[in-house]
């Protein structure tokens, strides 16, 4: 006579939470697209998604991020690589600000001659 093996209710459970990860992990579809590589409907911060698009515009970033079927999570804060990018460069003088007074007061001078001279004889 042959015993009868009855399973526990312990491993239905964990057959149960196996399937059920398994089926989990199949409806989660990964992809790649430039430098991000993500899950579809994934959230993500906008600025962290800003600064791996390459620091778009705050609407641009919420666009790509829609087409690439991200959610978008947090407010746009200020970028300081952006705002370093947008700067411009300060304003330099042209010469002096007030002008001589008296003849011979400022003169200029080339203080170098020039080595070269072109194919026409001319130095300059």
């Amino acid at each position: 006579m042959g015993m009868e093996i009855v399973p526990d209710k312990i491993d239905e459970d964990e057959k149960e939470k196996d399937n059920k990860n398994n089926n989990k992990n199949k409806n989660i579809e990964k992809r790649e697209k430039g430098n991000i590589s993500t899950e579809i409907c994934a959230k993500i911060d906008i600025n962290e998604l800003h600064e791996k698009l390459g620091h778009l515009e705050e609407e641009v970033t919420k666009l790509k991020g829609n087409y690439m079927k991200l959610k978008i999570k947090g407010e746009m804060e200020n970028c300081e690589n952006c705002a370093i990018g947008k700067m411009r460069q300060k304003n330099v003088q042209k010469g002096p600000k007030e002008k001589s007074t008296k003849p011979g007061y400022r003169m200029y001078i080339d203080l170098m001659s020039s080595k070269y001279v072109s194919t026409g004889g001319s130095k300059y």
